[in-house]
């Protein structure tokens, strides 16, 4: 999973709750950092949580490239209150895995 957050308390708490429920997580906290991993790694993600208010830059350019990109992937784009969604990433990806054959 690609979590793209330029607020370090929800990136580690985000972080923290989906790696204790098993999930391996990268995270980008620039718009330049996204942009590179998903250029590099963009078909290896199951889903991509961007931040749409990053200050970096504009969190919507960046779920558009992540969605030319990654193609397979679940782009879920969040608002404040992130940590919300930490129940629907667990099922959404737990799903996925369920159905899909492991990279």
């Amino acid at each position: 999973m690609l979590l793209v957050s330029d607020d370090v308390i929800t990136d580690r708490v985000l972080c923290g709750a989906l790696e204790s429920h098993g999930h391996r997580v990268i995270s980008c906290s620039t718009m330049a950092s996204s942009f590179d991993v998903l250029s590099r790694h963009g078909e290896m993600f199951d889903v991509i949580m961007i931040d749409i208010r990053n200050a970096n830059g504009l969190g919507d350019d960046i779920e558009r490239y992540a969605r030319w990109l990654a193609k397979r992937a679940e782009v879920i784009v969040v608002r404040d209150g992130a940590i919300g969604v930490v129940s629907l990433l667990d099922h959404t990806v737990t799903e996925r895995a369920a159905t899909e054959p492991a990279l």
